[in-house]
């Protein structure tokens, strides 16, 4: 596990992941204990939340194979791992809670999905990029051949939950020192950690890129 552990302190997932532990421990006496992570990508978020919570029921889905392969690799303890579009999640009535991390944007027909999804799906906990940052514009010059369909800005963003009728609970800025590229190769644990220390301290001063947000089904 040492040789592939690396890419789980990755930034600025890692740091993230600190105000998402508070926020899930905050929803669990109302919630019925299951966790869907969807789109998973490659599951960093919800490595560092089950080893805080190994009694929750996590279920992660993405449509990429590759994805899911490497999640299933490296988190054999999930007990559901599966290639899957978003739409094709269950919607049974329920008490789950959504981790949308930092991919609103890029789905599209979003009001269809977070309505389908509505009868399930009791918290949402979501990361969100600042559109107006100036790392959002950067990230989308260096790859022009991705897009975020239905990008908005942060009070769009509040607008369009309490249209779906998820109100906000809680909210927290969170930012990253650009030079978190430079701990994505198959490094020591112990470098890992010394970034993400270096990178909490100094992100202090910079404005945020990103949003942290708690929200609960009317």
């Amino acid at each position: 596990m040492m040789g592939t552990r690396w890419a789980y302190y990755r930034h600025p997932q890692y740091l993230w992941t600190h105000t998402l532990r508070r926020m899930l421990k905050d929803t669990l006496p109302s919630s019925d204990g299951t966790v869907i992570d969807a789109p998973c990508g490659d599951g960093i978020i919800t490595y560092w939340l089950g080893r805080s919570f190994p009694s929750l029921s996590f279920e992660l889905y993405d449509r990429s194979a590759a994805s899911v392969a490497r999640v299933t690799q490296l988190q054999p303890w999930l007990p559901r791992v599966e290639v899957g579009d978003i739409r094709d999640v269950s919607a049974t009535a329920g008490d789950s809670i959504w981790l949308l991390i930092n991919s609103l944007y890029l789905l599209p027909d979003i009001d269809s999905l977070v309505d389908r999804l509505h009868p399930r799906m009791k918290h949402v906990l979501a990361v969100f990029p600042y559109t107006d940052h100036a790392n959002y514009h950067a990230y989308f010059k260096r790859h022009p051949t991705e897009q975020n369909v239905n990008a908005m800005t942060h009070a769009q963003t509040l607008s369009f939950m309490a249209d779906h009728d998820y109100d906000l609970v809680e909210v927290s800025d969170a930012t990253y020192v650009p030079f978190h590229r430079l701990a994505m190769g198959p490094i020591h644990v112990v470098t890992a950690r010394l970034f993400n220390i270096v990178d909490t301290c100094l992100s202090r001063h910079l404005p945020p890129c990103y949003w942290i947000a708690r929200f609960i089904r009317r």
